[in-house]
Order: C-alpha cells, then sequence, then structure tokens
C-alpha cells in the first residue's frame, strides 16, 4: 500500500469514527473502531485519542511511515441515530474482515450517508411522542384530564423550544439547561 494510500485510509477510518460519534457512540467505541480498521490494513501501532467535539489518530505503517490526523467535531451535529450507528457497526465489522480496496469503502460510508427516507416525519413523530409522554404520564400517576391537557400543552411547549433552539444552534450544554429550567418553570 503507498503512502498515499494510507493516507486516504487514514482519513475514511476517522470519517467512520466521526459519523459513529455523531451518532451517539461511545468514544471508547469510536477509538476501537478506528484501531480496528487501520490494523487490519496493516498498521503496527494505532493511537486514537476521542473527545465528544474532537478525534486525533496516529497511525504507523511499515515500521517507519508515520500518519497523524485530527479532527473537530461539530457539537450541533449529535444525535442519537441507533439505525445508522449499527450501519457504521456492520461496515467496520465488514471492513476488518474483507480489507476492501479504497473506492469501494468510500462507497459503502456514502450509502451510509444517504438521508433515511422518513426524515421528514421525524420531527412530527418527536412532537407526538412528547404530546402522548406528557399526557401519558399525567394520568398514570393520578392526575385529572384537565391535568393531561395542562401537561400535552407543556410539553408543546417544551417541544417547540427545543425545536427552536436547535435551529439557533445553541451549543448541546446550553441548550439542554435553558430547555430544563424553561420546563421546570412551566411546572410551577
Amino acid at each position: 500500500m503507498t503512502e498515499r494510500e494510507q493516507r486516504q485510509l487514514v482519513s475514511r477510518a476517522l470519517d467512520i469514527g466521526e459519523r459513529m460519534l455523531l451518532c451517539g457512540g461511545e468514544v471508547s467505541r469510536v477509538e476501537d473502531t478506528v484501531s480496528r480498521i487501520l490494523k487490519s490494513y496493516g498498521a503496527q501501532r494505532v493511537e486514537v485519542f476521542t473527545i465528544l467535539s474532537f478525534i486525533s489518530l496516529t497511525a504507523v505503517f511499515d515500521g517507519e511511515t508515520v500518519l497523524t490526523e485530527n479532527r473537530r467535531v461539530s457539537i450541533v451535529a449529535y444525535s442519537n441515530d441507533f439505525t445508522r450507528m449499527e450501519q457504521l457497526n456492520a461496515l467496520s465489522r465488514e471492513v476488518c474482515a474483507t480489507m476492501p480496496g479504497l473506492p469501494v469503502l468510500e462507497e459503502k460510508l456514502a450509502a451510509i450517508d444517504l438521508p433515511p427516507r422518513k426524515k421528514q416525519f421525524r420531527e412530527l413523530y418527536a412532537l407526538l411522542g412528547y404530546i402522548l409522554s406528557g399526557t401519558g404520564f399525567a394520568l398514570f400517576f393520578g392526575g385529572s384530564w384537565r391535568d393531561a391537557l395542562g401537561a400535552g400543552l407543556c410539553c408543546l411547549a417544551v417541544w417547540f423550544l427545543n425545536w427552536f433552539l436547535k435551529q439557533a444552534a445553541l451549543q448541546r450544554l446550553f441548550h439542554a439547561f435553558f430547555v430544563s429550567f424553561i420546563a421546570a418553570r412551566a411546572r410551577s
């Protein structure tokens, strides 16, 4: 494998790790997956350091070629997409087992990146989940129908605030704090 191909491989392995992190993957899983992919292609030593917003990767090939790449991960793009996570896990297992060429690897990664067909309904399903959970819990814990209606309206307001803050691209910690604060104030 030429040094150019090794650089592309390091970049593709980092792409897989970044996508796993953005889908809600654990830091240790990202590090393990990237290491396994590169070692299956012949890297003697792989050092991966991952935090929620940064991945640093150094791989040693042939005992002398040292390749390092760092990647800043956008905090705004995080989600818990377990379907996509499973696809990335399956791809990483397949890559480790069969070691496909780089064009094939890029093609398979691009196929995972295609948007799901039902994405336009995702927000509608989330809204429905907010309202049903709020009203359901109010009834479950002995509230009246008026309590359930009030809980449903509060959940509608929290969903709208959550949606608005996502559009504003607020950092996740502040986003969660602000939505939680407003939800707690709405309860009083």
